[in-house]
Order: structure tokens, then C-alpha cells, then sequence
């Protein structure tokens, strides 16, 4: 106990006769420190905004998408097109244990839009009522979406993205206005609610109606996309492996080729979200222990100055009895010091910059700048490694000093 008391004293002591360089050893470890915690904690908030965002915007649905054959099979060379027609797909949720709920998407790109006096190029969709649940949008009130009673009807009603409906209506009430798509009448009987200013959704921009709508006014058509909420109680993972053999025998085509129906899931999406972000927080965490290794040398650098400084006081030291494990303790002793001094102040002011950072209106998709446990562990682990590494040669360098030498220098 005396001796580490005594250890700290004669530290300190040190550390008050050289005050400048033990301020900048102090300040090159507090901003590694700071650049590491602040940068692993932007790209943790960053990771977390991103998958509330997608959440928000689809969770357990399979986007199915016709492409063409990459692989021979059965007599059929690659290239072979799939084409899908609503008959492939109406009865899919009786097919396929474990579908829920299915719907087509239909496609007419840059349609012609006209209300009184505007004229517009926009996107029309046709899509089926279980849309609204698959993609979890709202319908502003007192407006609705379409039910499968309009798809019978073949009702010609649109539903407008809220954008649009600004852009074509301003502050005017959108609902029971009739707009020409392609010189066809339709009724517009809802306006989707706005999710989010910093989220882009496909539709926001978009006009949607029923599909059998879409497919009386334009023929039977391919299928762009096949939109499949398969039941939570089943494992996605086979419902997916059944979908593609259903395709694949419905059109002939090798089950494992992948791109003839390519079919994507918001879990694909979240576990490439996860190695995507995992590979940008050890990017930015090797960048932060770069800057604690340049500063970790600047420390080694001032101990071995220091003991440069101290040798003929080394040597009168160890002439009076002390061991090489008082120097070499007493050495190391010090460069923890000014590494923990740091270590606690970077700390501090990363803490007090991510508190602040709680009450300033940030960006939407950036989120907010949060620090886990693991991260402050790995950044206190990175800090003793190189707390102790910056020591230790300097300390074994006193420590091994023949008392003699040093004294005559």
C-alpha cells in the first residue's frame, strides 16, 4: 500500500515538472478517444434509424419479381423469359401452405394524368386491397382504400400518394374528384397518409388503383411484382423455398436458379443491412485505434524523453536499493496515468457531446448517436493495450540501466 501510494505521488510530481508535455499526451489520447466514440456512436444511431425506417415501411413480405433463365433445363436453353399472369398467382395463398395474403403489382409508367387545367407524367399501380397491410400504409381520413368488392367491380377509383395529391390538388380535398388517367375517368376515393418527410416510399409519388381495374382497361399483362405475406407462424425460409418450387414447376425452370423469379424479403434486407453496417463500425473503429496508436507513440515518445531526462536520478535511485521492479513500475505507473487522464476526459466530453446531441433536432435517417456497451468496452480495451504498450519499453529501458553508467551521465 505504501509503495503504490508512493508510486503515485512521485508521478504526479513527474507529471508537474513537465505540465506542457503531459497536457499533449493527455490531449492526444481525449481526442482519439473522442474521434473513436463519436464516430462509433453516429454509425450505431445511423444502423438503428435505417432498420426503424424499413420496419416502418415493410416487415415480412416477399417482393416477387419475373426475371429470365440463367440455367438448361429440360430441353430449355438460358434466357428463357418468365412471364406471370394474375391466373398464376390468384389462388397462391391455397397453393402454398404458409402464404397469407398475395397480391399482383401492375406498372404503367409515366401515364398521362390530367385534372382541370394540370397535366401531369406520373406512375399508376395496380395493386389489391391487401396492400395497405403488406406495406403498412395509411389512408388519411375521411378517404379509404380499395376493397376486394371493388376488384369485382372493376371500380375505376384511384387512391393518390400524398405527394401527388400536393402537387396536383394543393390544400383543395382530393376525395370524390374525378381525374383522367389516359383520357379513362376515375373517382379518386383516398390520399395517403404521409409516413415520414426523411423516408422515400415508391408510391408517395405514385397513383394507385385496382389491379382487375388495370387489367380491364389494358388486357391481361405480365406481372412486375408479386407482393406474398407469408403467416408469422410459419418459417420464411420455407415459404420462400415453396414459392420458388411452385414457380419453377408452374414454368419449367431449374428451382435453383435464382434469377428466373427473384424473390427478396425485408429479413434479406435487414441481415444486408447488418454485415453492411457491422463492415462501417469496424471501419470506423480501425480508424479510432489508428489514432490511438498515433497518440499511444507520441506518449511512448515522452516517456522515453523523460526517462532520457531522469537517467542519472534513475541510477541514484538504484544505487540506494531500489529493484528493478520499483522503475519499471513507477515508469509504467506513469504513462497509465496520462493515458487513463485521457481515457476519462475523452469519455467525458464524448458523453456530454452525445447528451447534447439528444436535444438537437437531427436529420431523421441519421438517428441518434447512441454508444453501446460493447463499444465502450472494445474503446477501453484498445486504451489499456496501448496504455500499457506505451509504458512498458520506456519502463524496461530505465528499468535495465546499469546504476553506474547513469549516474557519470
Amino acid at each position: 500500500m505504501f509503495y503504490s501510494v508512493n508510486f503515485i505521488r512521485q508521478t504526479l510530481r513527474e507529471m508537474r515538472k513537465r505540465k506542457l508535455r503531459a497536457f499533449l499526451a493527455i490531449f492526444s489520447i481525449a481526442w482519439g478517444i473522442l474521434t473513436v466514440a463519436l464516430l462509433l456512436a453516429v454509425g450505431s444511431g445511423f444502423h438503428a434509424a435505417s432498420k426503424k425506417n424499413i420496419l416502418n415501411v415493410t416487415e415480412n413480405v416477399f417482393s416477387v419479381m419475373p426475371g429470365e433463365t440463367s440455367k438448361a433445363y429440360r430441353g430449355q436453353p438460358p434466357g428463357q423469359t418468365i412471364h406471370v399472369r394474375t391466373s398464376d398467382l390468384i389462388n397462391l395463398d391455397k397453393i402454398i401452405p404458409g402464404v397469407k395474403e398475395v397480391t399482383p403489382l401492375f406498372t404503367i409508367s409515366n401515364a398521362n394524368l390530367v385534372y382541370k387545367n394540370k397535366q401531369l407524367k406520373k406512375n399508376i399501380f395496380g395493386i389489391g386491397p391487401s396492400f395497405t397491410r403488406m406495406r403498412k400504409v395509411k389512408i388519411e381520413l375521411p378517404g379509404r382504400f380499395f376493397n376486394y368488392l371493388d376488384l369485382q367491380n372493376n371500380s375505376r377509383i384511384a387512391v393518390l400518394g400524398h405527394k401527388l395529391k400536393t402537387e396536383l390538388f394543393a390544400n383543395d380535398d382530393a376525395l370524390g374528384k374525378r381525374i383522367l388517367i389516359n383520357n379513362v375517368a376515375f373517382t379518386v376515393v383516398g390520399v395517403i397518409q404521409q409516413f415520414t418527410k426523411n423516408v422515400y416510399n415508391w408510391y408517395d409519388n405514385a397513383l394507385l388503383i385496382p389491379y382487375t381495374t388495370y387489367l380491364a382497361i389494358n388486357g391481361d399483362r405480365d406481372v412486375n411484382v408479386v407482393a406474398v405475406s407469408p403467416d408469422a407462424q410459419v418459417d420464411a425460409a420455407i415459404v420462400e423455398r415453396d414459392m420458388r418450387n411452385y414457380f419453377a414447376y408452374k414454368f419449367n425452370f431449374d428451382p435453383t436458379d435464382e434469377t428466373a423469379v427473384k424473390i427478396y424479403s425485408a429479413a434479406k434486407i435487414m441481415q444486408f443491412f447488418f454485415w453492411f453496417f457491422l463492415v462501417i463500425q469496424i471501419f470506423l473503429g480501425l480508424c479510432g485505434i489508428l489514432t490511438l496508436g498515433a497518440a499511444s507513440i507520441g506518449i511512448a515518445n515522452l516517456m522515453f524523453l523523460s526517462v532520457a531526462e531522469r537517467t542519472r536520478e534513475i541510477g541514484i535511485r538504484k544505487a540506494l536499493g531500489a529493484n528493478h521492479r520499483h522503475i519499471l513500475m513507477q515508469i509504467l505507473l506513469e504513462a497509465l496515468v496520462v493515458v487513463v487522464s485521457g481515457g476519462i476526459l475523452g469519455l467525458g466530453i464524448t458523453y456530454l457531446i452525445i447528451l447534447i446531441l439528444q436535444y438537437v433536432p437531427l436529420p431523421e435517417w441519421l438517428g441518434t448517436p447512441t454508444i453501446s456497451w460493447l463499444s465502450l468496452g472494445g474503446i477501453l480495451g484498445v486504451l489499456a493495450f496501448f496504455g500499457i504498450a506505451a509504458g512498458y519499453f520506456p519502463a524496461q529501458r530505465a528499468a535495465n540501466l546499469d546504476p553506474v553508467k547513469a549516474i557519470k551521465n
